[in-house]
C-alpha cells in the first residue's frame, strides 16, 4: 500500500525529472514562463502545468506517450527514474507517441486474452465492472486497480500499465480453494505490522514441537505474537 509520504515523495521526483527535461528542450526558465510553456505543449491549464512542475501532482497515464514524444526521453525513467532516460541510437520515430496503443486497449486485449467478461474480471481482480468499462473505453486512466487486474488477467503489471515489454500468455486458472482466496484477500487489506505478526503466527504453525510424552504441541502464538 502506498502512504501519503511516498506519494508525495513520487511526485517531487518526477518533477525533478520533467524540469531537467525542460532544462534540456530550451523551454523557459522556473518562474520566466516555464508553466505556461509546458502548459501549451499538452494542452492544459498553466495550474495543471505549474502542479507537475512543482510536484504537486503527476500526469494521467494517458499523456505519458506524448511526454515520451516531446521530451525524447523513456517512459520508466520518467515515471519513476528507472533505466536510462534515453536508448543511444533510437530513431525518435520509434518513440512512443498519444496515438500508440493506451492503457484501455491493453486492458481489453489482456481480459479477452484470458476469456474474461467485465463482470468477471471485477469479481476477480476485487474492481468495479463500471471501473473496468471506463478504462477499456478511455473514459478513465485510473491505474490504483492496475495490478489487481493484471494479476487477474495473468499478464505483467508493467505491461498492462505502460506498455513496457511484451505481454505474456495468460496464466494458467490455478485450482484455488474459495476460502483460502477469502482470506488472502482479507490478508492483503491488513497493515504490514499485522501482516508480519500474521505470517510469524503461521510459521509457528507449521512447525509443531513434540513434548516429553511424544506428543505434538504448538507455541503460545497469542502470547508471543499479539500486536
Amino acid at each position: 500500500m502506498t502512504t501519503i509520504q511516498e506519494t508525495r515523495m513520487a511526485r517531487a521526483e518526477f518533477s525533478k525529472r520533467l524540469n531537467e527535461l525542460c532544462d534540456e528542450k530550451g523551454l523557459p526558465l522556473k518562474g520566466q514562463g516555464r508553466q505556461l510553456a509546458v502548459a501549451k505543449l499538452f494542452g492544459v491549464s498553466q495550474k495543471g502545468a505549474r502542479k507537475w512542475l512543482e510536484g504537486e501532482a503527476m500526469p494521467e497515464t494517458s499523456r505519458m506517450p506524448k511526454f515520451c514524444a516531446i521530451f525524447d526521453c523513456n517512459i520508466d525513467w520518467l515515471l519513476v527514474g528507472r533505466g536510462a532516460k534515453r536508448d543511444l541510437g533510437l530513431r525518435p520515430e520509434s518513440h512512443p507517441r498519444a496515438s500508440d496503443v493506451t492503457l484501455g486497449d491493453r486492458l481489453l486485449q489482456a481480459r479477452k486474452s484470458s476469456g474474461l467478461t467485465q463482470s468477471q474480471l471485477a469479481e476477480k481482480s476485487g474492481q468495479t465492472q463500471q471501473m473496468i468499462s471506463k478504462l477499456e473505453s478511455g473514459r478513465s486512466n485510473e491505474t490504483a486497480g492496475i495490478v489487481a487486474l493484471a494479476m487477474a488477467c495473468g499478464v505483467r503489471p508493467e505491461w498492462l500499465f505502460n506498455g513496457n515489454g511484451s505481454m505474456p500468455p495468460p496464466l494458467a486458472e490455478p485450482n484455488i480453494d474459495p476460502e483460502a482466496l477469502a482470506l488472502a484477500r482479507a490478508i492483503e487489506a491488513l497493515s504490514p505490522e499485522t501482516r508480519r505478526h500474521l505470517s510469524a503466527l503461521v510459521s509457528s504453525l507449521s512447525q509443531p514441537v513434540r513434548n516429553d510424552n511424544g506428543a505434538t504441541q504448538f507455541p503460545k502464538l497469542c502470547e508471543e505474537y499479539a500486536p
